[in-house]
């Protein structure tokens, strides 16, 4: 792919990212199914070199579209682990970036 990191990855590999867009629902093409890898044993994951079998049963690989693990720092142009806390919404049809953004954004408010 067309990424700083080449072919080095996954072609189904997906990154979070912490920006949120609006979009009409007629640009939708289709629906994908997208499965979440997370590293449970971080130490067990490093000694076995990263690989997924090192955290996931092969049994559990499924999200036939793709797989993330890790979140994108736009900002930093980092790659870091998540807590699920900051992916996982309150409710359906809620979206984690832009609760977080309303909430720096209350804080940053000046009350008069």
């Amino acid at each position: 792919g067309n990424t700083v990191l080449g072919r080095t990855g996954d072609p189904k590999e997906l990154f979070l990212v912490t920006e949120c867009e609006d979009i009409l629902l007629s640009d939708v093409s289709k629906v994908i199914d997208i499965q979440h890898r997370p590293v449970v044993d971080v130490d067990s994951w490093r000694a076995e070199g990263g690989i997924d079998t090192a955290d996931i049963e092969e049994s559990e690989l499924n999200g036939k579209d793709g797989w993330w693990k890790l979140r994108y720092d736009i900002v930093h142009g980092r790659f870091d682990y998540p807590h699920c806390s900051e992916y996982q919404p309150e409710g359906l049809g809620k979206c984690v970036t832009c609760m977080v953004d309303e909430v720096k954004r209350q804080k940053s408010d000046i009350e008069v």
